[in-house]
């Protein structure tokens, strides 16, 4: 029995953004929900969900990426750069806890 950690980009949020060079980029990605799932043998899922904003400011022309050109795993690389690792240790062992709390079943003692 093996559990599975991963992350998923719900969705995002855009809005039209100029960056200090002047440049207009039409579908800025502004906000991205993120979820860190725990999937269990079972293929129950449990959910931390979280949110983090960005701004296109500081992003030159030539390395802004088009909102059709996206793909998830960079995203979650935006999301995930700045985090402590000790941040994604407590957030597994939460999920962990989550998991784990499923109804129990009172048994009369084995002897």
């Amino acid at each position: 029995m093996k559990l599975h950690y991963f992350w998923r980009a719900a969705s995002l949020e855009t809005s039209p953004e100029m960056n200090h060079q002047g440049a207009w980029f039409e579908e800025s990605v502004r906000v991205v929900h993120w979820q860190r799932v725990l999937k269990g043998p079972d293929a129950r899922e449990v959910l931390y969900v979280g949110k983090a904003s960005f701004s296109s400011i500081d992003t030159d022309r030539e390395n802004f990426i088009l909102y059709g050109d996206l793909y998830e795993d960079q995203v979650i690389e935006w999301v995930i750069k700045d985090f402590k690792e000790d941040f994604v240790e407590s957030i597994d062992k939460k999920l962990l806890v989550e998991y784990n709390n499923v109804p129990k079943e009172e048994k009369k003692v084995p002897w």
